[in-house]
């Protein structure tokens, strides 16, 4: 067999089958470094809870950073943001006069 353009080895691959694995494995790549820096963040934000930090920033940014690539961290930090608006509504709703016209 010649090694011209239109043959190739038997035990090579097409062309096309490098592009698509180097795309698959950078894809995969990319999906274990926000995998263990997002489930790192998070892991902080917990033991932050009872060692000294901002555990309240950490837990959603870790959870931000993996809901960048997995569907379940998305579902997970829309439920965290709409218990952190309910909370600040419960503080803020407590703390605060009603607005004028509205009756207490």
């Amino acid at each position: 067999m010649s090694d011209s353009p239109g043959n190739r080895p038997d035990d090579s691959p097409p062309p096309g089958l490098l592009n698509g694995l180097a795309r698959h494995g950078w894809r995969h790549a990319k999906r274990v470094v926000i995998f263990v820096v997002g489930g790192t963040l998070v892991l902080l934000g917990i033991a932050m809870i009872v060692l000294p930090g901002p555990a309240i920033v950490v837990i959603p940014a870790g959870l931000a950073v993996l809901a960048t690539e997995f569907v379940w961290a998305r579902w997970l930090l829309k439920r965290v943001k709409q218990q952190m608006r309910n909370m600040g509504n419960a503080i803020m709703g407590a703390s605060r006069p009603p607005p004028p016209g509205e009756k207490p």
